[in-house]
């Protein structure tokens, strides 16, 4: 499932739902696109059974693309406190849409940035 904002007709936030056909993960990101289409920040959140963990990750992306810096907190799926990894941790990522153009439906837009 995907969601998608715009700002005068350019699209800015994109939302995202991955999930594994089992249920045991699920990890909803966004993407955050500044008006020349370029990815400016990343937000994830990962809810897995794979170690009881609910990970939040936030990245901040420069205008070419490169990766500026990265925030990861791992808390406990039950009790919401932060812990370290459990050796049964299985972290899954979001693909790497860093541009409205990677998107896998922008052709579907009607305005896009270039």
């Amino acid at each position: 499932m995907a969601h998608v904002f715009t700002q005068n007709g350019t699209p800015v936030v994109a939302g995202f739902g991955f999930s594994s056909e089992s249920g045991d993960w699920a990890l909803d990101a966004t993407y955050y696109y500044r008006t020349n289409g370029t990815l400016a920040k990343k937000h994830e959140l990962l809810k897995t059974f794979y170690g009881n963990a609910s990970v939040t990750k936030d990245s901040l992306y420069t205008c070419a693309g490169r990766l500026l810096s990265k925030t990861t907190h791992q808390l406990d799926l039950k009790t919401k406190l932060e812990k370290a990894p459990d050796p049964e941790f299985v972290d899954e990522d979001s693909p790497a849409y860093k541009r409205v153009q990677d998107l896998p439906f922008s052709h579907l837009l009607t305005t896009h940035a270039k």
